[in-house]
């Protein structure tokens, strides 16, 4: 069974680890995970308008997107994260990934992160292996269409 999802599961930020942030989940076929989402920078609606380009991106067919989960204040932020979408043909392969901001010098915000991704890699230097995890395309699709209630023609 080949299922995608990521949804933002309330509206309205709550205190999480002394933080106010919403709660995201993703599922990917089997793969379930719940996120907190910072609302110091971002609010729901700019999740969402990244989420829906980042999708629409790789239902366009380009080879590498994203979905930011987690951005704070450019200026200031140190880490951000955010799941990688890489599109191999029929199939997209999704990374858990972290972009660390350790000198402020990154011009990163929601036009330019696609140009922050690097390419796929299945395993580290060190050779461990990345935990990857693929859905199809045609999922991503459905997920889409009925999130966003418009269709997406591959380019």
């Amino acid at each position: 069974m080949n299922r995608f999802q990521c949804t933002i599961l309330d509206k309205t930020p709550k205190i999480r680890f002394d933080s106010l942030s919403y709660l995201g989940e993703i599922i990917i076929d089997d793969f379930k995970e719940t996120f907190l989402m910072i609302s110091d920078y971002w609010q729901y609606e700019d999740y969402e308008k990244q989420w829906k380009e980042g999708l629409k991106r790789t239902l366009r067919g380009d080879k590498k997107s994203c979905l930011i989960y987690n951005i704070q204040d450019p200026k200031k932020w140190l880490c951000l994260q955010w799941w990688i979408l890489y599109r191999e043909g029929d199939q997209v392969i999704i990374h858990d990934h972290r972009l660390y901001n350790e000198r402020n010098d990154i011009p990163f915000d929601k036009n330019t992160c696609y140009s922050y991704i690097d390419d796929r890699i299945s395993v580290t230097e060190e050779g461990h292996k990345i935990s990857e995890f693929p859905t199809t395309v045609q999922a991503v699709r459905e997920f889409y269409e009925k999130t966003y209630g418009e269709c997406v023609e591959e380019q």
